[in-house]
This record gives C-alpha cells, structure tokens and sequence, in this order.
C-alpha cells in the first residue's frame, strides 16, 4: 500500500503473522506502550492492538522523527525541525489472531527521538486543528 504525506511516497508492508508474533516475542517489551503497543525490529516500526476495539478509518496516526543530526531532514522538514511520517488508520491490518497490526519503515538516517500517538478525528479534521488532545501519544529516546 502506498500513501503519500508531504510529497513523499512512503510504503507500509504488513508482514505474515507469524513473522509478526516472532519478531513481537524476540523484541521484548514495547518501546511505547499505549492504545498500541510499539515495537522497533531492524529499521522499522511494529504498531500492535487487540484489535476487538476498532479505529475510526479516518482516523490518522502521528509519527515525527527527530533525527540525531538536523542536517538529516528532508528540505521541507527542516522547519518543523522533525520528519513527518504520519499515516491513515486503514494502514492496519486486522489479522486472524485477533490483533490490528502496521508496520512502518523508517528513514536510514540516525534517529533521536520518535513522537508517535493517534488523532482525534474532529470533523474532517486532525486534532491539532480541533484543538482535542490526542487519543493517545508516546515517546521514544534513543540517546538515553
């Protein structure tokens, strides 16, 4: 599947899902743990929920990269000071197991800090508009 944000074209692959639980059991515990729980696994992010609790479709994930070195960020990027890896709820994929799961890739750049969480639809907009806080959010630092 391939979706566009900021003029860029990002790919999100969902993986089998026993490649999934393995990687799940062999990372450990989540490095955010939330509404999803999230995983790192070689260059990519893992999202995984119960997935009895659905998400709104238009609902959107937030996911900002603070590169180690600014120097790394996209032109457009360099303003906000973080990449802008946002993605659409309809990224993740309800399996057999009973969970909902996303995988997203990262840049190949060294990475600071992932800012992650998801928006709170609010009519056709995003909640930074709306002004509602997000339905969850979390943080990761590499360099602690």
């Amino acid at each position: 599947m391939f979706e566009s944000v900021d003029g860029k074209i990002y790919r999100y692959r969902i993986h089998g899902e026993s490649a999934i639980n393995r990687v799940i059991k062999k990372t450990g515990e989540p490095i955010i743990s939330s509404h999803y729980d999230v995983y790192i696994h070689e260059n990519r992010l893992i999202y995984a929920k119960d997935a009895q609790v659905r998400d709104d479709p238009g609902t959107r994930f937030f996911l900002h990269i603070i590169p180690a070195d600014a120097n790394d960020l996209p032109g457009h990027s360099h303003s906000r000071g973080y990449d802008n890896l946002d993605f659409g709820a309809t990224n993740c994929v309800s399996r057999s197991d009973g969970k909902c799961v996303a995988v997203i890739e990262l840049p190949g750049y060294d990475i600071s800090q992932i800012r992650t969480g998801q928006y709170r639809p609010y009519a056709g907009y995003i909640h930074f508009l709306s002004g509602k806080p997000p339905i969850w959010e979390g943080s990761f630092d590499f360099h602690q």
